[in-house]
């Protein structure tokens, strides 16, 4: 953890298909770190096997709280555009990017400690977002 605070993680790959066929369509990899400045999630989706003619659609889990989002538009480095949604206040569904690159989907959620103003919280998810040169 950079703030020096001890931190944990996870991970999960998901595998989806056609179980008739036993055909892959798309694989998922979900990583989650958290420490005491908050947690970060990681999901990148890819479209295999048959799945590639396919689309990939970002998997919104908003489950607390009625919201009021501010989409953004985020530009990573090396100019790939990222898609932000920022509550208007403080929230427990966090922040959120979703952005597109080498044919995978990329969803970033950056969920920060109670009490973290929503400034640095936005300032925060674009330094990780820097992170994806």
């Amino acid at each position: 953890a950079a703030d020096g605070e001890t931190g944990r993680g996870r991970a999960m790959v998901r595998l989806q298909g056609d179980a008739a066929s036993a055909a892959l369509d798309r694989v998922s990899l979900e990583e989650s770190w958290s420490s005491g400045a908050g947690m970060l999630t990681v999901t990148v989706s890819e479209l295999v096997g048959e799945g590639e003619s396919g689309t990939l659609a970002a998997e919104l889990r908003f489950t607390k709280g009625n919201d009021a989002w501010q989409v953004q538009d985020y530009e990573l480095p090396g100019g790939a555009k990222a898609t932000l949604a920022v509550p208007e206040t403080a929230s427990p569904n966090g922040l959120w990017a979703f952005f597109s690159r080498d044919g995978r989907a990329y969803a970033v959620a950056w969920t920060p400690a109670g009490g973290t103003a929503q400034a640095q919280a936005l300032a925060r998810l674009q330094g990780i977002l820097d992170g994806f040169a």
